[in-house]
């Protein structure tokens, strides 16, 4: 956890961007803050990070919120309609399974949600410049990664730093996860010093995956 008491502390400073992270108590998931000038985009709102959001406010100039999914499992989206956003980016193969709470897992954990088809969702393509959208189905139909200025790539639960998502929750499949293993594979031999923001566990190298995690490795 990157905080002093009420002070919180950026993981990565990097000229105009600056990363902060929260970790839930649900199940230790991964909520990135992502502030570029004044724009911040938080990164699956996990439980917790409408609390957390809060205290960042103190201490950065926000003027605007936008919120990233990178798919649609209860932990990344818990306090998802507790936050005030400008915008929410979804895959459009994920939005079924927010929609339903025994595939999003709120039913199986006894947490009641209330989603409805009124939420409008962007499609994750038509984020501004410094985002990239990469589609990496597997762990769920709409999983999808962002690159940051082609420095920093947010997984959500595709990829770990040793490990990658499970296939055998509502939506996984494991030939889709192969394929997006595959694809990510190429990206990541191509830039060795990119820094992989995981949806649980620490930030990796793009070089410590292909190294130790045994899905890259072989």
């Amino acid at each position: 956890m990157q905080r002093e008491g009420k002070l919180l502390k950026p993981l990565v400073e990097d000229g105009k961007i600056k990363i902060y992270l929260h970790v839930s108590d649900l199940f230790a998931e991964n909520s990135w803050f992502v502030l570029i000038d004044t724009s911040l985009f938080l990164i699956d709102p996990g439980r917790g990070s409408r609390s957390y959001l809060e205290e960042l406010k103190n201490k950065e100039h926000i003027d605007m919120i936008q919120v990233l999914l990178t798919h649609a499992h209860v932990d990344h989206i818990h306090d998802l309609m507790a936050i005030n956003s400008e915008k929410i980016y979804l895959h459009p193969a994920e939005k079924r399974i927010l929609l339903d709470p025994s595939l999003n897992l709120f039913e199986q954990l006894s947490i009641s949600t209330a989603f409805s088809e009124q939420i409008n969702f962007e499609e994750p393509e038509k984020l501004r410049s410094e985002w990239k959208a990469i589609h990496t189905p597997g762990h769920t139909p709409g999983s999808t990664c962002y690159l940051l200025v082609d420095s920093y790539l947010f997984t959500g639960d595709t990829v770990f730093a040793d490990s990658i998502g499970r296939t055998d929750l509502p939506g996984g499949n494991w030939e889709e996860m192969e394929s997006s293993i595959k694809l990510l594979t190429q990206l990541l031999q191509k830039k060795p010093d990119l820094l992989i923001f995981p949806g649980h566990g620490p930030v990796a190298t793009a070089k410590h995956i292909l190294k130790e995690n045994p899905f890259f490795s072989q």
